[in-house]
């Protein structure tokens, strides 16, 4: 299995996060939207909180943490 096709078949589990070619290049984002989950990581790393992130991208709180979810089941399956 390819990566991209590895991160769809997670995203299938999570309806609030797309992987869409036509969005963002298939980088793994909130749907409805072209916020890359990448990027909620990153503000989080960045010492935002999570009402400083849904003010600033216009997400609420769900989205945020459907976000932080998909991450940690991406990185926790086997990619095989």
């Amino acid at each position: 299995m390819d990566a991209r096709a590895y991160l769809n078949e997670i995203a299938q589990d999570y309806v609030s996060i797309t992987c869409n070619k036509k969005i963002v290049g298939g980088m793994p984002a909130i749907k409805g939207t072209r916020i890359q989950v990448s990027l909620i990581l990153a503000c989080l790393r960045d010492k935002m909180s999570i009402e400083e992130i849904c003010e600033d991208y216009h997400l609420s709180s769900d989205n945020i943490k459907k976000a932080m979810e998909y991450a940690i089941a991406v990185l926790d399956r086997p990619f095989l």
